[in-house]
């Protein structure tokens, strides 16, 4: 789990990112669907606004106008693609969302240039539940997974049971566990003594602990208006800012890392006529 919990630090940080697209940015099994349980609200608050704007596409530059993505909303508020460019102002990566009538996210294909690696996430529904997912890596099976819920609350994520995982055909069992207040604090493989993460809260302030590094964000009324993340072992720390405009949409965001400096990205959007 330290290998994965790094590599997020780095494809996460080193860039800006469109938080409009985070919701379709697949990183693994345990950490989506911890993400969606954490933001479901921010994400449909996005939706939202994003419909109401009738934004088409947003983009982010940097101060020097450089390309940084591209990332293209649907009519219903929703990311159906983003193109993220190279520090050479080319593609380097592409990811695309399909939703079905019941405005279920239910396939993301992500392909990236630079490692040639094109993977494929088939996510199942019976009505809006999701039941399973699929996910093959250039074309070769790579995990599956049953989603498990509380039996007396089928809305409540109770975990996922993988009857292939990471390219091998063995089993492994996750469990999500809530506090009194039902909020997720704990993501753990079944009888392990180490949590994968573990969520703290403290007012507005939502922090997630991996194995070798942590993240945090501020949300107020539905709004991330801060994400900070830290690894230990790359010793790297990196923050972002989210500043808004009048209408709600995102306006810039400054991004601080201890390696690189400061950096200033500009959003700019597209509009449904």
């Amino acid at each position: 789990m330290k290998k994965i919990f790094l590599l997020l630090i780095c494809f996460i940080c080193i860039r800006a990112q469109a938080q409009y697209a985070d919701e379709i940015q697949f990183v693994s099994v345990s950490y989506t669907l911890m993400q969606n349980i954490l933001f479901d609200k921010v994400y449909k608050h996005n939706h939202d606004v994003l419909k109401s704007r009738f934004v088409k596409e947003v983009k982010i530059r940097d101060e020097r106008s450089t390309n940084v993505s591209n990332t293209s909303i649907d009519k219903e508020g929703r990311p159906e693609k983003v193109i993220e460019y190279s520090y050479t102002n080319s593609q380097a990566r592409m990811i695309n969302a399909n939703y079905d009538s019941k405005g279920n996210l239910i396939t993301i294909t992500d392909s990236d240039v630079k490692s040639k690696t094109n993977s494929l996430v088939n996510f199942n529904f019976v009505g809006n539940t999701l039941i399973d997912l699929d996910r093959t890596v250039n074309g070769e099976r790579y995990s599956s997974c049953q989603i498990r819920y509380d039996s007396g609350d089928k809305t409540k994520l109770t975990g996922y049971d993988a009857t292939y995982w990471e390219e091998n055909s063995i089993p492994y069992y996750v469990n999500f566990k809530y506090d009194e207040a039902n909020r997720l604090y704990d993501v753990r493989v079944l009888q392990d003594t180490g949590a994968i993460y573990s969520i703290k809260y403290s007012g507005d302030t939502i922090t997630y602990f991996g194995e070798g590094g942590s993240e945090t964000f501020i949300v107020k009324d539905d709004i991330i208006t801060k994400h900070k993340i830290h690894s230990e072992g790359l010793n790297f720390t990196a923050e972002r800012t989210f500043h808004y405009d009048n209408n709600g949409l995102i306006d810039y965001v400054l991004y601080e890392d201890s390696k690189f400096g400061k950096y200033k990205y500009i959003f700019e959007y597209d509009y449904y006529h």
